[in-house]
Parts: C-alpha cells; sequence; structure tokens
C-alpha cells in the first residue's frame, strides 16, 4: 500500500494544542490519478504550477494540499487534501469544476476521470 493513515495522528495533527470546536468534522481527501501515456509530466506539471496549489491551499477550510508520485506505478499520483469539513471541500470542487480547471486537470488522465477517491471523515478527540 502505497499510503497508510492512522486517524489518530492526522486528528492529533489538525488539533494538537488546541479544544476541538463543537462539531468540527475533519476529512482528509486521498484521490489517485493515472496520467494518460505520453502525459505524466503535463499532469505533474498541472498539478504542481504554484496557481493550482495555491488555489487550494486559499480555499476556505483547506489546511493542506500535497501530491506524490507513486514510484511502483509509473504514471500513478496521488494527491491528499485535508479539509475542515466535507461542505467546504465540496464547496471548492464545485468551484473547480465551475471554473474549468478540473477538466483541464482530468483530460491527462487515462480515463477523464480519478482513478479512486477516497474521503476519510475523522472523529476528533
Amino acid at each position: 500500500m502505497l499510503l497508510t493513515f492512522n486517524s489518530n495522528f492526522v486528528t492529533a495533527q489538525v488539533t494538537q494544542g488546541k479544544k476541538t470546536p463543537e462539531g468540527f468534522k475533519p476529512v482528509v481527501v486521498v484521490i489517485t490519478l493515472n496520467a494518460a501515456k505520453g502525459q505524466e509530466e503535463a499532469l505533474i506539471e498541472e498539478l504542481g504550477s504554484d496557481g493550482n496549489l495555491n488555489i487550494t491551499r486559499a480555499a476556505p477550510g483547506n489546511n493542506k494540499v500535497r501530491f506524490y508520485l507513486n514510484k511502483s506505478v509509473p504514471g500513478e499520483i496521488v494527491l491528499i487534501q485535508e479539509w475542515d469539513s466535507q461542505q467546504q471541500y465540496d464547496a471548492y470542487i464545485q468551484s473547480r469544476v465551475d471554473s474549468g480547471d478540473l477538466g483541464r486537470l482530468l483530460s491527462l488522465t487515462k480515463t477523464g476521470e480519478p482513478t479512486s477517491i477516497k474521503i476519510l471523515n475523522f472523529q476528533p478527540y
């Protein structure tokens, strides 16, 4: 397995040193993309461009965004985002659909859509 999450560890990072606000339900989104043949560099450039990363980082509720290349599977990229809530993530995705950014990104993948999307909902302690 490329990545393993321990919900206690992730939640501890989000809430360490702070009282957990009432109703706080963080989510971690793990998206796997497979680049179309010959498009790996273009997909990496699109994901890694300052504009794209800055838009995500500036979105309300975003705490972190990173992407990784899976060296075991050529062309596979794993994108990890941490959000304060599912609602904020959903609003962000809709804004990226509306702007056409998501369509441009997915046009560089094998199937025109993510290989997988996992939304991990955590219960703070």
